[in-house]
């Protein structure tokens, strides 16, 4: 794939490193919900319970996806839908959940019923919240009350893999960024930073 060896091992270190920072977070997310109950995650901010699904739309069926996957995960299709925020138990000065962020979308709880990971496209006004999930709803979604939990950011996991996977048209078409994978600078981010990155 790369023609350049120092260009090889450049693009080797950070995709670990992003591997490791992001199972680090998928693992504190996990360690969060094990030790706290429904009821605190709601309290903090870091879990929505209760919702009811107004609409579901945009449904992408297997093998009908528009855009890109990552080499080795599964096209299950994605589908967004428009949640109801229970506003009479939601503090909105303490929900950690803001446009933008991943979520785990589960019936009760993560840990035992999760559906599917998702990515929150808009918070409106009215407590209407849109989400796009990693999947599609069942056909009874509307009949069901649903939990929204904050998860490991997902969105700048895949953008920084799809950054590295270019990196070879890059070397290509941009002299400087070959410069910045070669330089005393890259290898002295790699070799110290990136060390103590992985050891602390």
């Amino acid at each position: 794939m790369f023609q350049v060896p120092k260009v090889a091992e450049y693009f080797g270190h950070f995709v670990v490193l992003a591997h490791l920072e992001h199972l680090a977070d998928v693992s504190s997310i996990k360690k969060r919900r094990e030790r706290s109950s429904a009821d605190q995650l709601v309290r903090w901010g870091y879990a929505l319970s209760d919702l009811k699904i107004l609409s579901t739309f945009g449904r992408r069926e297997v093998g009908n996806r528009q855009g890109r996957i990552l080499p080795g995960w599964d096209d299950i299709g994605t589908e967004m839908a428009a949640m109801q925020l229970p506003m009479n138990n939601v503090d909105v000065d303490r929900m950690r959940i803001r446009r933008g962020d991943s979520v785990t979308i589960s019936t009760t709880d993560p840990l035992q019923d999760k559906l599917a990971e998702g990515t929150i496209n808009d918070i409106r006004p009215g407590g209407t919240l849109i989400v796009q999930i990693r999947g599609i709803f069942p056909e009874d979604c509307r009949e069901k009350l649903w939990r929204v939990d904050k998860s490991a950011n997902a969105t700048v996991y895949e953008r920084q893999m799809w950054a590295l996977l270019g990196l070879n048209h890059a070397v290509r078409v941009q002299p400087i960024v070959e410069l910045m994978a070669l330089g005393p600078s890259a290898r002295c981010y790699t070799n110290s930073w990136g060390c103590r990155k992985l050891i602390f």
